[in-house]
């Protein structure tokens, strides 16, 4: 992964079962670069935001637009 701007955070610990997240500013939006190998055919991605807000992931020619409610994992 590659930050491309100062909104993401580099990957760090987020609990106590050792999996790793990216925290994104709540002033703007992040855009992060996902570079691999091989072809990449799906992605899984959990979001979590203490405000109410929209999570909007894109990527190729798709896009996702979550609604997020505070503290309620999305998947």
């Amino acid at each position: 992964m590659y930050f491309l701007d100062e909104h993401a955070h580099t990957p760090e610990v987020v609990d106590g079962e050792g999996r790793q997240g990216v925290w994104i500013a709540g002033d703007g939006r992040a855009d992060i670069l996902v570079r691999c190998e091989w072809p990449i055919d799906h992605l899984a991605i959990t979001a979590l935001s203490p405000v109410q807000t929209t999570f909007i992931v894109s990527m190729g020619s798709g896009e996702s637009r979550v609604a997020l409610e505070p503290g309620s994992l999305q998947h």
